[in-house]
């Protein structure tokens, strides 16, 4: 269980928080500052789970401090961590809330106070700002673990940092050659490369990209319990929206190369076209089916290993499955809590709100896609999206 979780009543009054944040060495994610006082009401944050920017933050501070910094012959322009030190009753405790790259800096006046205010994004969307120099080669045999290493670092020429999660299969090999050519966005290789091995990417606070294995989200953990009783930490009211534009009624898979082994004496023969193509749709009975809507949605797939026509169907087929629905999602506020991520999967129990229509109780396992801190509060209080499981 991730730390922090249980370890105090987050809601409970009393509740105290200050923060601040350090400057960090970009090449080494060390802190190498000082502590810095943050504006509470100027600093925001925003953590994501279905998106390339991980997370993003705009960041205040005063202007003393920022000279403070500048006489030091220090800079602002790499990246800063930001913490939080909780107090409430007689637990204690210090997060980090997440380590940004610094992209713009701006001040504002008034009434004689100036402020500087930093615009900051996550280390997974550096990667996508950054492109290959070079063409991007793996042979058949060569570790794919071994190639995101690369893709991340740069060969050890940039100051990228990745990790792989518990896990996480840092043992499979190519089997077919593998090429991005030069330009490609360093981002959308990682990405491609974490869902061939299985797998997804976070970000770790410490400002680490971890590649770690995709668990279907029915069957993760339950980190934490919104209970509505004793230790209620949310605020009363709850939202509802779903993605009813965004379901999927077509999917087109295909493969294709330029040579193969076609010797069957061979011992590397290979039984497979050069490419294949296939097409699956919804059945006209269901929700969002062509039949009903009279449109198409169609996502085009591209399989990277070369299989057989029922192979590629099956592919097809289980795409479609996956995203052929829509999903309900749910959007609270409540008391911060220390080492929930997006990601996780909770509970949450609400029987004082009505459900849609009718009153009842609302107890469903959810998964956290958006955390949203508009200021920094002594409760840290945090805007939650959910998707119900």
């Amino acid at each position: 269980m991730a730390y922090g979780l249980t370890e105090a009543d987050w809601g409970a009054p009393g509740r105290t928080t200050r923060y601040y944040c350090k400057l960090v060495d970009p090449f080494t994610l060390i802190d190498t500052s000082e502590e810095i006082e943050l504006d509470t009401e100027g600093t925001s944050i925003t953590y994501a789970y279905e998106s390339d920017n991980h997370m993003e933050a705009t960041v205040t501070i005063s202007e003393g401090d920022y000279h403070n910094i500048i006489s030091q012959g220090r800079t602002m322009d790499g990246m800063i961590r930001i913490y939080q030190s909780v107090g409430i009753g007689d637990y204690s405790g210090v997060f980090c809330m997440g380590t940004f790259y610094v992209s713009n800096l701006s001040n504002s006046s008034k009434y004689g106070i100036t402020n500087r205010k930093l615009t900051c994004y996550g280390p997974m969307w550096a990667m996508t700002q950054d492109s290959t120099i070079f063409d991007f080669v793996r042979h058949p045999g060569d570790n794919a673990w071994e190639a995101m290493q690369y893709i991340c670092t740069g060969g050890g020429h940039d100051n990228g940092h990745i990790r792989a999660g518990d896990g996480f299969d840092t043992g499979r090999t190519h089997t077919i050659e593998v090429f991005f050519p030069l330009g490609t966005n360093r981002g959308e290789m990682l990405n491609t490369y974490a869902g061939w091995l299985n797998g997804e990417l976070v970000t770790d606070m410490d400002g680490t990209i971890v590649a770690r294995p995709y668990i279907d989200p029915w069957n993760r953990p339950i980190m934490y319990t919104f209970d509505e009783n004793e230790g209620c930490i949310y605020k009363a009211g709850i939202e509802f929206e779903t993605n009813r534009d965004e379901p999927l009624n077509r999917v087109m898979a295909y493969f294709s190369r330029e040579s193969k082994q076609g010797d069957p004496d061979s011992e590397n023969y290979d039984p497979f076209p050069l490419s294949d193509s296939v097409y699956v749709d919804l059945p006209d009975s269901a929700d969002y089916s062509f039949a009903r809507c009279g449109r198409r949605r169609t996502e085009v797939l591209h399989v990277t290993d070369p299989c057989s026509h029922e192979d590629l169907t099956a592919q097809a087929q289980r795409y479609l499955d996956e995203n052929s629905h829509s999903n309900l999602y749910i959007n609270v506020e409540h008391a911060g809590i220390p080492g929930l991520r997006v990601g996780d999967v909770v509970r949450y129990i609400n029987s004082r709100d009505q459900y849609r229509t009718e009153p009842g109780t609302f107890d469903n396992r959810c998964l956290i896609t958006e955390m949203r801190i508009s200021k920094l509060s002594p409760f840290c209080m945090t805007q939650t999206k959910m998707r119900v499981i």
